[in-house]
């Protein structure tokens, strides 16, 4: 019986919940841990903002609304910096506190007090907390679990307003709190000496401030701040009823990752159940009855535990649609999700435990159940233990997640990703190559391979010119070979897959990158252009499209550069450009991500019609650029320069006031305004221009020259 004090018992806790996550205090920040935590968020971003921030079109970027969240990454950057041990130690301590909560409240509970301590191990050392606690940002259901727990244990004391409290700061740690909202309102009819019409009416107070603290986070998550999924977030196949469905036929593999957690997975492919007849959904249907049942007519811990388990695995249903980044995957059905059911799952197998041992020990009962839970709490830790070190890495953990999956396929090309982010270029070629083995036509791998290929190929030929400046002219002509080899393998790759769908998205922009590297920048717009036409979205559009059209620039500028008589091929050069980057002249619609590129060179074939071509066909050319863009103070100093050279000098004054409205340092129109001021005689505002002149030119000496931007391609699938 001295197993069942207490401290000995939080002793035990404590090591079944700090042992297992021991080894990631070395990890790696991987997953999601990459994009919330490689910069420090603001205060006011993290409070009031979407938790991954907004898309590219300013709106929310997930319509996760977890300002609590938020605010434990803002505190952390302050504390820790880029101490990642600091980020991983802080979720091995939420993990123990929310043990020892569980702990906690069961204790308070006569009925449940003999199963605290086999109920808490169990949960403490269960494996399939890893995803929630051996990675930084899985810490939502955690915390929420946290803060839910506590609010119960305030409850069983008797308060009314700390568990309110409590639970709606659950809320704001993570939105699926609300499933625990009839359990807090149990606790209660729980409590100790409770009975009668005063416990029912507690209950059903809190049960209501519960709601109502649910009711006010969603006004304020959606009517005050507008956090809601963007239209064109992947938020699963299928209909509400086929997403119902499915969640039932996926109940025995829940229940099976908690019996027996020999296999685990950072993604998890389900299939939409497409027909009642699925067996799947058959075997579903008869764990569920059996569950109803043993909820309703089974001993009270075991009719908790299932309540509490169904309950809380009900917001992983997608019934009401779930945001995740896994188009490949058509219903989410991830390990995370079980992290608050296992509460209830660990309550009634304590149960089971409890009533074998009675069986066996009738005296010595409660020290014998929480003997088989240490051996349960075992082994189960010790797995706990591996699946913490296959976070270590990115590539461990995607290493993993392919030798467990039942379809490895779409493990491996996130593996040959991460090992191509990471420079192993032949490693991430052999895992290509062995989704192609499987799957002859994966396009994810035949695109990325051919991005490995051309990466690979950009590398050798900036080595071979490295090699041709330092005067080694073989082995620079060896490189080049090399990559011009692994250029037209990666082309003709592409090609063969462009036959088949001349319209994916994913081969155009490859065949792009190609071109890019191949020192053939209008094709790769001209591909660019395509791939963004067809509903591209690929992160590395953007960038190698403004370095194409960077490319295109350089080009005219050179041009330029060389003296009056080559403005008009310059010109030409421009005009190419542009029409291939937007596809017309002049562009009805310019693409955000080489919008500002465009203008400018709208604005050098401009300004050099203005040095050697009519005055008239540059007035027009600025014209044009200022529909697309009326803020340009650029096209205004143009207009301002021509109407001067025409005699117009009111127009000419004008312009360069509207220029300057626009950009008080907009240099030429200074200058002007000073030079026409002065050969007006008006002197004193002359001198106004003169002194911001003046200091332009010392903060121009005083400022670093920007580097011009690299010709490669950004090489991200």
């Amino acid at each position: 019986m001295r197993l069942q004090r207490p401290s000995w018992a939080v002793l035990l806790v404590l090591a079944a919940a700090i042992l297992p996550l021991v080894p990631t205090l070395d990890n790696e920040l991987v997953y999601d841990d990459q994009f919330l935590l490689v910069e420090t968020p603001s205060l006011a971003a993290a409070l009031c903002g979407d938790l991954f921030g907004e898309n590219d079109r300013g709106e929310p970027a997930t319509g996760y609304y977890r300002p609590l969240i938020g605010l434990t990454y803002w505190l952390e950057h302050l504390l820790y910096g880029d101490w990642t041990p600091g980020y991983h130690l802080d979720n091995l301590l939420l993990g123990a506190v929310v043990a020892l909560l569980f702990y906690a409240v069961l204790r308070r509970v006569a009925e449940f007090a003999p199963l605290a301590l086999p109920a808490a191990l169990l949960f403490a050392a269960h494996p399939v907390h890893s995803e929630s606690l051996a990675l930084v940002t899985g810490r939502t259901d955690p915390l929420a679990t946290a803060l839910v727990l506590s609010a119960m244990l305030a409850a069983l004391k008797g308060r009314m307003r700390a568990p309110l409290l409590l639970f709606s700061a659950a809320l704001f740690a993570k939105e699926s709190a609300v499933a625990l909202a009839p359990a807090l309102g149990l606790l209660p009819l729980l409590a100790p000496g409770a009975s009668g019409p005063p416990a029912r009416r507690a209950a059903a107070l809190l049960l209501a401030g519960a709601l109502v603290a649910a009711a006010a986070f969603f006004a304020v998550k959606i009517g005050l701040l507008g956090i809601v999924p963007p239209q064109d977030a992947w938020q699963g196949a299928g209909g509400a009823a086929e997403r119902l469905l499915t969640f039932v036929a996926s109940l025995p593999s829940y229940a099976a990752l908690l019996l027996w957690p020999a296999t685990l997975t950072i993604v998890r492919d389900t299939a939409l159940v497409a027909s009642a007849a699925d067996p799947r959904l058959l075997l579903g249907l008869a764990l569920l009855i059996l569950l109803l049942v043993l909820a309703c007519f089974g001993p009270r811990p075991v009719r908790c535990g299932i309540g509490l388990f169904l309950l809380t695995l009900l917001p992983a249903s997608n019934v009401i649609p779930i945001t995740y980044g896994f188009p490949e995957v058509p219903f989410p059905f991830f390990e995370r999700y079980l992290f608050m059911p296992s509460l209830g799952a660990a309550l009634a197998f304590s149960w089971c435990l409890g009533r074998l041992a009675r069986r066996v020990a009738p005296h010595r009962a409660a020290a014998l159940a929480a003997g088989l839970a240490v051996l349960l709490a075992a082994p189960l830790g010790a797995r706990f233990w591996l699946r913490s070190t296959e976070y270590a890495s990115e590539v461990t953990l995607f290493h993993a997640a392919a030798r467990d999956a039942a379809a490895p396929g779409p493990m491996l090309v996130r593996l040959a990703e991460t090992l191509w982010r990471r420079g192993q270029g032949e490693a991430a070629v052999a895992a290509y190559e062995a989704v192609l083995a499987r799957d002859p036509r994966s396009l994810a791998a035949i695109c990325g391979r051919a991005t490995v290929w051309t990466g690979a190929a950009f590398h050798l030929r900036q080595t071979g010119e490295s090699l041709r400046q330092a005067g080694n002219e073989r082995d620079a002509d060896q490189r080049c070979r090399d990559a011009r080899a692994l250029l037209d393998r990666a082309r003709v790759s592409l090609e063969e897959e462009l036959v088949r769908d001349p319209a994916e998205p994913g081969v155009l922009l490859g065949l792009g990158d190609v071109a890019l590297v191949d020192d053939r920048p209008l094709d790769a717009a001209a591909f660019y252009l395509q791939a963004q036409r067809r509903g591209s979205c690929n992160p590395a559009l953007g960038e190698n499209w403004r370095r194409a059209a960077w490319q295109l620039r350089e080009r005219a500028k050179e041009l330029a550069d060389q003296g009056v008589k080559n403005v008009r091929a310059a010109n030409e050069r421009l005009v190419e450009g542009v029409t291939a980057l937007c596809g017309a002249w002049p562009p009805l619609q310019i693409p955000e991500p080489i919008r500002a590129i465009v203008l400018q060179m709208m604005c050098e074939r401009a300004d050099n019609l203005c040095l050697g071509g009519p005055l008239d066909a540059a007035r027009a050319a600025f014209v044009e650029i200022l529909e697309l863009e009326p803020r340009m103070s650029r096209c205004y100093e143009g207009l301002g320069y021509i109407a001067k050279q025409q005699g117009r000098r009111g127009e000419a004054y004008q312009c360069f006031q509207r220029a300057l409205e626009l950009d008080p340092d907009a240099f030429i129109a200074l200058q002007e305004m000073f030079t026409m001021l002065q050969e007006d005689g008006r002197t004193a505002e002359a001198t106004i221009y003169f002194r911001r002149l003046e200091r332009l030119f010392a903060e121009q000496a005083e400022r670093e020259v920007r580097p011009g931007e690299p010709a490669g391609p950004r090489q991200e699938r």
